[in-house]
């Protein structure tokens, strides 16, 4: 009774001090220290109750005739033999054993630092996501052709067994980035590194991939690993800062600082930032006064821009079981340039054609 209760007390002493730790690693660890101890002290209870009971109906004592018996019953009986021979040794040396345990303690604590430490720590699962992004204002014709050439490289590595592309990014509005999932092959079907003289790793295959995407012009490429991605932040890296403030000028400006900081160090890779500064777009600013002259609503303004621009459904067509929208709007050729929107016509309440650059200004500027 007392050696179960003793072993009892020394595991609770270990949880269940668990339960009070605080803040984020608190959270994870409250549950797991409620339920050891609770755990280990149902465990005495059994033991001291149900565990008797049965014994005294099933167990039968005698001599033990299979090998597995006699196997542990000579195991019992050497141990006991050299718990004896120590036994007295130690009680007549009773500070000695004492010191000899602080110095063991001591020792332990020292070990710490030697030893690698961190809370979610990295798993080879073979997959990994890398995000690729192109400059800024880039079409999604122009991404597509980058991510052609990206597809080439990933293609090339010996270790990948399947990738898949998305170009425009998870919601489909980012129009100058894509993610490019990689699977890798198991560590037993790997190929031998020439530079490592071994077989690499998943973040060594991911640095390898990177490294040559990278080198492509106007690419920028940032690897995740997926393992990490329900315990991370939002965005799934294992390090991220939030700055908010009510100036956006102000927010860009810290920002460009925080990653040139970041840069300087020389000990973190794939900086990032999902706030984009410099991307360009163009303003269009209606002159109210001359608008309200030529009977022109800031509503015809806006709707004619969405139209030639991004395009307004005119009708439809069925073919093959399925109904397609018929949308118009001004050809590639003809919506390049702003001096093309300033060509364009917008209708007034009258049902006259008057040109948009009487009505609207039109200014390209660069987003902060």
């Amino acid at each position: 009774t007392f050696a179960a209760i003793a072993a009892t007390a020394a595991i609770a002493a270990i949880f269940l001090p668990v339960t009070f730790m605080s803040g984020l690693i608190g959270k994870y660890m409250f549950q797991f220290g409620i339920t050891l101890s609770v755990a280990v002290f149902l465990s005495l209870l059994e033991a001291l109750t149900l565990a008797p009971m049965r014994c005294s109906q099933f167990l039968e004592i005698g001599e033990r005739k299979t090998r597995l018996g006699k196997f542990v019953e000579h195991s019992f009986r050497r141990s006991e033999q050299f718990y004896a021979r120590i036994l007295p040794w130690v009680l007549s040396h009773r500070w000695k054993t004492i010191l000899s345990s602080f110095v063991i303690f001591a020792l332990s604590i020292g070990t710490y630092k030697f030893l690698k430490k961190e809370f979610i720590p990295a798993q080879d699962q073979g997959r990994i996501l890398m995000r690729v992004q192109t400059p800024l204002g880039s079409s999604l014709t122009y991404t597509d052709k980058k991510f052609i050439e990206v597809e080439k490289i990933v293609a090339e590595d010996p270790d990948l067994e399947r990738y898949y592309a998305a170009i425009g990014g998870f919601g489909g509005g980012e129009v100058n980035s894509g993610v490019v999932f990689l699977t890798f092959k198991p560590m037993s079907q790997r190929a031998i590194d020439p530079e490592l003289k071994r077989k690499p790793t998943q973040n060594e295959m991911a640095n390898r991939i990177k490294k040559k995407v990278a080198s492509l012009p106007d690419v920028k490429a940032f690897v995740q690993d997926l393992s990490l991605a329900g315990f991370s932040s939002k965005r799934g890296f294992p390090i991220e800062f939030t700055l908010r403030g009510p100036d956006w000028d102000t927010l860009a400006n810290l920002t460009t600082q925080i990653m040139d900081e970041m840069e300087k160090s020389g000990q973190m890779a794939d900086i990032d930032t999902n706030y984009q500064v410099g991307s360009p777009e163009v303003q269009v600013k209606p002159i109210r006064e001359k608008a309200l002259q030529r009977g022109v609503s800031v509503t015809e303004i806006s709707q004619t821009i969405n139209a030639m621009m991004g395009g307004a459904v005119a009708g439809k067509f069925s073919q093959g079981n399925r109904r397609y929208d018929v949308r118009v709007r001004l050809l590639g050729a003809e919506r390049q340039e702003v001096a093309d929107l300033n060509r364009s016509f917008v209708r007034n309440n009258r049902g006259e054609l008057t040109p948009l650059g009487e009505v609207a200004t039109l200014e390209t500027k660069h987003r902060v």
